[in-house]
């Protein structure tokens, strides 16, 4: 077996050469820029777009200080358990076992240990007395998708990094502009870091948002470089999707804290957040939009609980198409209720269904009816009311959703108002944001039925 004995202070000093020389891997030069700020500021802030790379230099990092400092701590977390064991613990292990030397000590799921005082750990953000009674004379602290993360752990992680030689990396998509990951680029004591797509490899041709609009398929295909990086041909799909004001497309391509308005219904920190989430309780109901023209979607969103736990869509079917979905998911789930939008094509949908097997557990919905006030608000229509009951249910954290399709980008480019004569609250129309650019928020109306509780049905009559 060859030996080779390295400096530590290169290994400390200069990261290139511990990622190349050590690890075997490589770095390009904005994951230079965060290794080498780590070196020099004792707090390093880094909002990134997605698929950045932002967890492939955090995990070498934290190798590398590890390496760099005898008897040294390294702490990692994330918003959730998961997050720490499934992203940045995994690429922990991975960047260990291709290292080009057999590295010393003992890998396991989320420790690394060099010595009973020498060693990293990864730790969930669900108590901040767990990270009380950590001492080293090095600690680096790694907050990853730090936008989740909540403000006690914060206070924890200052605490435990107010003595001695430490190191604070926080590193995450920019989806909260109001918490405390948002605050550290305000503040003086962090050195700050942006990661674009603009600034990733596969963007060395096309370096603008005009470039990318008029961007060809073959300029796109031939940028891409590094596969695993986000691509042009990504970039230019959200664009498209999305829209380049939007709260998600700021975040996850630019890498930039969104600019909500202060009429964004869902903020997409919240929506983030309740992807994360596990639902709770057992009744069950499906919302069901009918599409009823051109790319416009049907969408039927399962529900059980406060989760939203199956999406599926479809585009340009008949009526009798949507009729035999309708049927098959009533079928599946027996114990559940079907909410239908029974405005347009939608009131075709709901009699053929209520002439069938299934029409006691069919009701219709009619958003456009006036709805009954709150006791501090007033409605234009139901669907105003409902969608803003379904907002407070993500500000409250009483919603889980699964990521599927368009359904971040639907909740977050919603907009809402105050009508003028009333004050009532009016929420923007699918015609309205088509003018904006945006496709009809489907699958946030299709949320949107499977959690309201009112429907225009009304009891059988029987003459006697």
């Amino acid at each position: 077996m060859t030996t080779r004995i390295m400096k530590r202070e290169l290994i400390r000093n200069d990261p290139s050469f511990y990622i190349e020389q050590v690890l075997g891997a490589s770095i390009w030069q904005r994951q230079k820029a965060i290794s080498e700020s780590v070196i020099k500021n004792k707090r390093t802030s880094v909002k990134s777009c997605h698929g950045s790379g932002k967890t492939y230099i955090s995990a070498r990092i934290a190798l590398k200080f590890l390496h760099s400092y005898p008897h040294s701590i390294v702490i990692s977390t994330a918003p959730t358990f998961r997050q720490v064991r499934d992203l940045l613990w995994k690429e922990i292990n991975t960047a260990y076992s291709q290292a080009k030397y057999k590295l010393p000590g003992d890998m396991l799921d989320v420790r690394y240990n060099l010595d009973s005082d020498w060693y990293a750990v990864g730790l969930s953000t669900d108590d901040p007395v767990s990270f009380q009674g950590y001492h080293a004379p090095y600690i680096l602290v790694i907050g990853d998708e730090a936008s989740g993360i909540k403000k006690d752990i914060f206070d924890a992680i200052d605490g435990i990094t107010s003595t001695g030689f430490t190191r604070i990396l926080l590193i995450g998509n920019p989806t909260d502009p109001t918490g405390y990951f948002a605050d550290t680029f305000k503040s003086e004591l962090w050195n700050k870091l942006t990661i674009s797509c603009f600034d990733t490899p596969n963007f060395e041709t096309i370096k603008t948002l005009e470039q990318l609009k008029n961007s060809t398929q073959e300029q796109r295909d031939q940028s891409t470089k590094i596969p695993y990086l986000i691509t042009p041909q990504w970039a230019y799909e959200r664009m498209n999707e999305w829209g380049i004001d939007s709260p998600l497309f700021q975040a996850r391509v630019l890498g930039e804290f969104p600019k909500e308005a202060d009429d964004t219904l869902i903020a997409l920190h919240y929506v983030e957040s309740a992807i994360e989430r596990q639902p709770v309780g057992d009744d069950e109901q499906i919302g069901l939009d009918v599409a009823r023209f051109g790319s416009d979607r049907t969408v039927f969103a399962f529900r059980k609980g406060n989760g939203i736990v199956r999406f599926e869509w479809f585009s340009k079917e008949d009526t009798m198409q949507t009729v035999g979905r309708a049927l098959q998911y009533l079928r599946e789930y027996p114990n559940t209720t079907m909410k239908v939008d029974e405005i347009g094509v939608g009131a075709g949908v709901i009699d053929r269904l209520k002439e069938l097997e299934f029409r006691d557990r069919v009701a219709g919905v009619n958003v456009a009816n006036k709805a009954e006030d709150d006791e501090n608000m007033k409605f234009v229509n139901l669907r105003a009311r409902e969608l803003w009951r379904l907002r407070d249910r993500f500000v409250q954290g009483d919603i889980s959703i699964v990521d599927k399709g368009t359904i971040i980008s639907d909740l977050t480019n919603v907009k809402y108002k105050f009508r003028s004569s009333d004050g009532a609250l009016q929420i923007e129309s699918k015609e309205e944001m088509k003018k904006r650019g945006l496709r009809s928020p489907d699958m946030a109306d299709a949320v949107m039925l499977a959690f309201c509780g009112e429907t225009d049905s009304l009891p059988d009559i029987h003459f006697i």
